[in-house]
């Protein structure tokens, strides 16, 4: 969004939603913003959100980007072409990569269908949608995204213009799903590496470590990310894995995994591979008799041992 010229932003979600956010935010993530938050209406889905910023938006065009989507090219030719020719809308479409997968509701089905009819090819909506001063006049007769954005492709060539990109990534409810965003992103990462971060370890390939976290007798193999106050001892952190903060890994391997913050993971005995442990979760092996593992795992978990 900073790479287009945005600067003024609106997150809109429930209640809990913006507590969580509210503090990554002020840290000084996006210090050149200016965020304005807003607490979802009983309006459901996509057009919902966009007419609870209504009084955000105040007639000027806007970019609405999901928070379960991420475009990792093609924003800025998006944003050239919605400026040169000023449809009333602009859909950036993911190219898939063999089939489309399926819609998981009659809405999106919808809007997958009008998006390869325009586009002459399959089309994966990535929800970032480009939508120009006049947005709310064409939503408000309908009762949901796909009903506008139908409305306007049927306006001719300045109602609705569809933008493909390769580099897409929709967040899917799976497992797997969370696995390939995370991939995407540290495919991207820079490579960050303190050496006073480091006792007597390696760290290869693509690796970001948080000055701040503390890596002993350890192997970090990038694509990996090591958050801040993290402690790695006698541990293998694989690539495509992510540390959160205060996380403490100590005599385990993990690989192609995502760790969030201040969970404990200690003398496993078995490598973790395509996995999210929890926030505040801890797994460890018990070596008292007779033994066992013993998991601390919140709400929702899936745990399969082998």
């Amino acid at each position: 969004m900073i790479s287009l010229g945005v600067r003024d932003v609106a997150i809109a979600g429930t209640q809990r939603v913006l507590e969580s956010l509210e503090p990554v935010v002020h840290a000084g993530l996006w210090p050149m913003l200016r965020v304005t938050w807003i607490e979802r209406s009983a309006r459901p889905g996509a057009l919902g959100a966009l007419l609870d910023a209504e009084d955000f938006i105040d007639g000027d065009p806007v970019v609405m980007h999901p928070a379960t989507a991420m475009v990792r090219s093609g924003l800025r030719r998006a944003r050239q072409r919605f400026e040169s020719e000023a449809p009333a809308a602009l859909v950036v479409a993911g190219i898939p990569v063999g089939p489309a997968p399926e819609p998981p509701s009659l809405e999106e089905m919808r809007i997958a269908r009008l998006l390869g009819s325009i586009a002459g090819r399959p089309a994966v909506d990535t929800r970032v949608h480009m939508f120009g001063p006049g947005v709310f006049d064409s939503a408000r007769p309908h009762h949901d995204l796909s009903g506008v954005l139908a409305a306007l492709a049927d306006g001719g060539d300045c109602g609705l213009a569809v933008e493909t990109t390769a580099r897409w990534w929709v967040f899917d409810g799976t497992l797997d799903g969370v696995l390939e965003g995370n991939r995407q992103v540290l495919e991207d990462v820079e490579p960050l590496i303190d050496p006073g971060s480091l006792d007597d370890a390696r760290a290869q390939g693509r690796v970001h470590i948080h000055p701040t976290a503390r890596i002993e007798s350890s192997t970090i193999r990038g694509p990996a990310v090591i958050g801040a106050h993290a402690q790695i001892r006698r541990a293998y952190i694989g690539p495509y894995t992510s540390i959160g903060d205060s996380v403490e890994v100590e005599g385990a391997e993990l690989e192609n995994s995502i760790v969030l913050p201040r969970a404990r993971i200690r003398f496993v005995g078995r490598r973790i591979e395509a996995s999210v442990v929890g926030a505040d979760a801890h797994i460890r092996s018990d070596f008292s008799l007779p033994q066992a593992v013993r998991l601390w795992v919140g709400d929702g978990a899936e745990v399969g041992l082998v």
